[in-house]
């Protein structure tokens, strides 16, 4: 198993990860609406509000992820990840991880949300063998079909 390090993210991890996005996670950026993946990401990591880290296996750059605060009351956030191709190098450290995220997020959250591109056939796996609830297509405002993913409730 790869040695994991997390750290809060960066501009600098941001440019990182952009050069070396896997290619289903750019496909879900453009088909979510009218952003560069550079463009995205740098929202991402404003809307995280400094929860957004960047994590590495064997000091390579795997991922950056992040949760998006939406309601102080509910405590509810959208949870999101943006990956390089070394999650596919370490599939076990990517579980292992995900699974550690999760639990330090439900603690935190009552309910996880957001949405996945229907043609993103790994990440709705992913979101299923984490525990998520993976609900049906929807046509978002781009034109193109995603499913809601839930984790939690009020």
């Amino acid at each position: 198993m790869a040695a994991i390090r997390m750290e809060l993210a960066t501009m600098e991890h941001v440019r990182e990860l952009a050069a070396n996005i896997r290619k289903a996670d750019e496909e879900e950026i453009k088909a979510s609406g009218d952003y560069t993946t550079l463009a995205a990401l740098e929202d991402s990591l404003h809307m995280s509000r400094g929860e957004c880290w960047a994590v590495f296996f064997d000091d390579k750059l795997a991922l950056i992820w992040g949760t998006v605060p939406i309601g102080h009351v509910t405590k509810t956030a959208i949870p999101w990840m943006i990956t390089t191709e070394v999650v596919n190098k370490h599939p076990k450290t990517f579980v292992k991880l995900s699974r550690n995220v999760i639990i330090w997020l439900r603690r935190r959250y009552s309910l996880l949300t957001a949405m996945v591109d229907v043609r993103y056939y790994a990440a709705l796996r992913w979101a299923e063998r984490m525990g998520f609830h993976v609900g049906p297509p929807e046509v978002i405002s781009s034109g193109y079909k995603f499913c809601r993913i839930t984790m939690g409730g009020l």
